[in-house]
C-alpha cells in the first residue's frame, strides 16, 4: 500500500467492474495515472482521490476513496468511501 493507497486492489476492482482492463496499454495508463498522482496531486487530503476519479470518469470519488486509507481522507472523503463500500458489488477489503 503506497501512501495510503492500496493500488493492487484497485487495478483488481477495475479489471472485474470493466472490461478491457486485461489490456496492457490500458493497464499500464492507469498505473502510470496512479504513480504520477502519488508525485504531484497527493500534496493535501482528497486531492489524490479526487484527482485519479477526475482522470478516471467511470470512476467515483467514492470507488477511489475505497481503497484509500482513511488518514489521507477528510470527513467528507470518509463518508463518500464508507456510502461507496455499501453500494460496491465488490467486496473491497
Amino acid at each position: 500500500m503506497e501512501k495510503g493507497f492500496n493500488a493492487e486492489k484497485f487495478m483488481a476492482y477495475l479489471e472485474k467492474e470493466f472490461n478491457g482492463m486485461e489490456n496492457y496499454m490500458l493497464r499500464q495508463l492507469v498505473e502510470n495515472l496512479i504513480n504520477y498522482g502519488h508525485k504531484h496531486k497527493q500534496v493535501s487530503k482528497d486531492q489524490f482521490v479526487q484527482w485519479l476519479s477526475d482522470m478516471i470518469p467511470e470512476i467515483s470519488f467514492g470507488e477511489v476513496a475505497a481503497f484509500m486509507d482513511d488518514n489521507s481522507l477528510t470527513e467528507n472523503g470518509k463518508a463518500e468511501k464508507q456510502q461507496a463500500l455499501q453500494t460496491m458489488k465488490w467486496p473491497v477489503y
